[in-house]
């Protein structure tokens, strides 16, 4: 089966529209969506033009959170120290975080962890 690849406008509503769903369950009301969604959509153009201008390997992607962080804490207290929790559970979510939590050394080579549950033994 074949897919083919959609509009890029696609993309574009869906992140809208998720950003607008996200801000509807911490409770915002419809012009403070609207506002989250302009957010998202200017800061997608703002992705996209930069990536433009990249070779293919040097694409990196950066969220500016702060920016977004904004839009929530304008909206609410709790939307905004909701979005800090994430946002700081999100830096701490990194590779290297991932790579030592799952690994560790053993003779100067990293190893993958056994963290499986010790055997049970009926006697």
């Amino acid at each position: 089966m074949r897919l083919n690849p959609g509009p890029w406008e696609w993309d574009l509503k869906r992140l809208a529209a998720s950003s607008v769903i996200a801000g509807r369950e911490n409770g915002f009301g419809d012009s403070v969506n609207r506002k989250l969604a302009n957010v998202v959509g200017k800061y997608y153009g703002r992705a996209i033009e930069r990536l433009s201008q990249t070779a293919f390997l040097d694409c990196g992607i950066t969220v500016e959170v702060d920016k977004v962080l904004e839009v929530f804490e304008q909206a609410s207290k709790r939307a905004g120290k909701n979005a800090r929790k994430a946002g700081r559970k999100a830096r701490e979510s990194t590779q290297e975080h991932t790579m030592v939590k799952l690994t560790k050394v053993v003779n100067n080579r990293r190893q993958i962890r056994n963290n499986s549950p010790p055997a049970c033994t009926s006697e």
